[in-house]
């Protein structure tokens, strides 16, 4: 591929990064590890971190290979998975439901939200 540079540009502003990926599963591997974080703020914050894990769990489960760095991503999921969901029990409302914030009354949509 055919790199084109402007015809005028300060030496030394310029950078290039190239990824190279092993194999098919390599896209696969890094987009996992990006939904790989840390839940935190509010309710629709911490479930829009917390959701996503599940689904990256389940594939991890189901890839053909577990390697080394998979196994250490399964766990490293698991333990934010588990601090996102009781980051989320923790926006119920004392009088039923779930908000944004834990407050009372709780949201009927932000309730049927968290429980499905």
């Amino acid at each position: 591929m055919p790199l084109h540079l402007p015809s005028s540009f300060e030496l030394g502003s310029l950078s290039v990064k190239a990824k190279v990926y092993t194999n098919e599963l390599s896209t696969i591997y890094e987009a996992l590890e990006k939904l790989i974080r840390d839940p935190h703020g509010c309710f629709e914050q911490t479930s829009s971190t917390t959701y996503p894990l599940v689904m990256a769990l389940i594939v991890m489960d189901n890839l053909p290979e577990k390697n080394e760095k998979i196994k250490e991503m399964q766990k490293e999921g698991l333990e934010k998975l588990t601090a996102g969901y009781n980051k989320l029990l923790s926006f119920e409302a004392d009088k039923g439901g779930y908000e944004w914030f834990g407050d009372d009354p709780g949201h009927e949509a932000l309730t049927a939200y968290g429980l499905m």
